[in-house]
This record gives structure tokens, sequence and C-alpha cells, in this order.
């Protein structure tokens, strides 16, 4: 009898850069994290992420993501995020 290993399921990642922190940033002074990312229903908020593998850069000025980025990153790979 075969035994059919289960497919992996991956979950996208999707990292951008929020605009409005960075402007929030310049005009407090403060150093909140302004690069978010989001797989599944999790968003984790940092000042760098290490991507561990494949990834491709998305522009889309004509769709937009939910938050209105039009430049973000894609990958199923594991990433590091150092708030």
């Amino acid at each position: 009898k075969r035994h059919w290993s289960k497919r992996t399921n991956y979950t996208k990642a999707v990292i951008h850069v929020n605009q409005k922190v960075i402007r929030q940033n310049h005009n407090t002074g403060e150093r909140n994290p302004v690069i978010t990312v989001k797989r599944g229903s999790k968003n984790i908020y940092g000042h760098t992420v290490e991507v561990n593998g494949p990834c491709r850069v998305m522009y889309r000025p004509d769709e937009p993501l939910h938050c209105g980025a039009r430049v973000w990153i894609e990958t199923i790979s594991d990433f590091k995020v150092i708030a």
C-alpha cells in the first residue's frame, strides 16, 4: 500500500513599508517600527526583516493592498523580524 505524503501548506507572507508610520516618526521624533509582515491574520512589526529564501517584489499601482501599499514583497520562505 502506498503512503502519500501530505503537501505542505505554505502561507504567503506579505512585507511592506508603512509610509504613515514613517511620516509620524519624522514629525514626532519617535522610532516606531515601519516594516509590517503579514502572514495569515497575524501582523508583525519591525525595523529589519531578513527573508531566508526566495521572494518577489511586487509593484501594482492599480491593485494596491487593502492597507494602500502599492509596492510589497511576497514570500513563502521563513523570515526573521528584528524589532
